[in-house]
């Protein structure tokens, strides 16, 4: 944390002048510096990359950082690469041929293109959703499904890449600041949904979650990445015990959809805790540790859609239960009093205009 380590790479000699691709495959790095040799002199040439400066000063406008090399038969200086994170974490690299470089790249942004659109697919589904079932909570999960994709797309670089590559700041904070939003929208979401009038603690522990995230998303943003990040670890650990615990209580108290959100936060929890071990050091650089968020939240969201009908559809049928107890005598099925009255009176004016046109018969059931 703040430290810098510096690689002395031992590039391949070749008889030819040959281009090649030199990445780090870590989205959010602070700082990427390549020092390549100038040639016919003894001074440096610096190409910089990372958060520190915007990714459209990249020097390859990608994903994660990439520098462009043309090495020349004779090259006998080594080039250098000083990396600076605001927390400890292990940085592989990468050399490739360009083409190669190229086709890597072209399916990172179809796999993300993919996920993106079907993520939006349900955010827009979920606005129909809250049309047709007249339920608010549909609303509320797309928005948190917005919120879920646009710290998707932080965490990856691909909102680095396409929709804020001027600013270098937020590219920085916005991993960091939409993954604690996200954490802290799903409490308010829960709280929503699975919480009963008959249940208030369970209500004010999930707001008070969230106003602790919301909290230290405000530190974060006020002072900075390095002084608040150590909370954020702690804040993530504790939330997804919150999930779990309030998926399980759920399942107790209304098992067909508490099936479905504690899936769901299962999912999530499994998902999102590779990525915090690669963070604190415990796991090296792999599919799980780079994507794994990303494969959990998709699921989750999935799931979470599943719950939501499912509920929605017990609230429907419980509307229709309530609103035909009001028109329905509960023991006969038949229509109560009330149907009896507005019934009898449609006749009695039907009868002045026909005498004739119907007759009443009553009917008492002893037994």
């Amino acid at each position: 944390g703040g430290a810098a380590i510096w690689y002395r790479l031992a590039l391949p000699a070749v008889g030819a002048p040959t281009p090649l691709m030199l990445t780090v495959p870590h989205p959010n790095m602070d700082n990427v510096d390549l020092y390549r040799p100038a040639s016919g002199s003894g001074s440096w040439q610096l190409e910089r990359s990372g958060d520190a400066v915007p990714v459209s000063a990249w020097p390859v406008r990608h994903l994660t950082p990439a520098f462009e090399l043309l090495l020349q038969p004779g090259e006998t200086r080594p080039s250098y690469m000083r990396v600076a994170h605001n927390y400890p974490i292990s940085v592989p690299w990468q050399l490739s041929d360009p083409a190669s470089f190229h086709e890597q790249s072209k399916e990172s942004h179809l796999l993300l293109g993919v996920y993106i659109g079907l993520v939006l697919l349900i955010a827009l589904m979920s606005v129909l959703h809250a049309a047709s079932w007249r339920d608010s909570i549909h609303l509320f999960f797309a928005g948190y499904v917005l919120v879920v994709v646009t710290g998707q797309l932080a965490l990856t670089g691909l909102a680095g890449e396409f929709l804020w590559p001027g600013n270098a700041w937020w590219n920085d904070s916005a991993p960091v600041a939409m993954s604690m939003a996200t954490a802290a929208l799903l409490h308010l979401f829960l709280r929503q949904m699975v919480v009963d009038r008959d249940a208030p603690w369970l209500s004010r522990g999930l707001l008070l979650m969230t106003l602790i995230g919301a909290g230290i998303l405000a530190a974060f943003l006020v002072i900075g990445n390095k002084s608040s990040f150590n909370l954020a670890t702690p804040y993530y650990l504790g939330s997804m015990a919150v999930y779990l615990s309030v998926g399980a209580w759920y399942v107790w108290r209304r098992p067909m959809v508490g099936i479905w959100v504690l899936a769901a936060m299962v999912c999530l929890t499994v998902g999102s805790i590779f990525p915090i071990l690669r963070t604190q050091g415990l796991l090296p650089l792999g599919v799980a540790t780079q994507f794994g968020a990303q494969i959990g939240a998709a699921f989750e969201i999935l799931l979470l859609v599943v719950a939501l009908y499912l509920r929605s559809r017990e609230r429907r049928d419980n509307q229709a239960r309530v609103g035909s107890l009001t028109r329905v005598d509960p023991l006969t099925g038949l229509g109560n009093h009330r149907v009896l009255l507005q019934r009898l009176d449609a006749l009695l004016v039907r009868q002045r205009r026909d005498p004739g046109a119907g007759a009443v018969m009553r009917v008492r059931l002893g037994n």
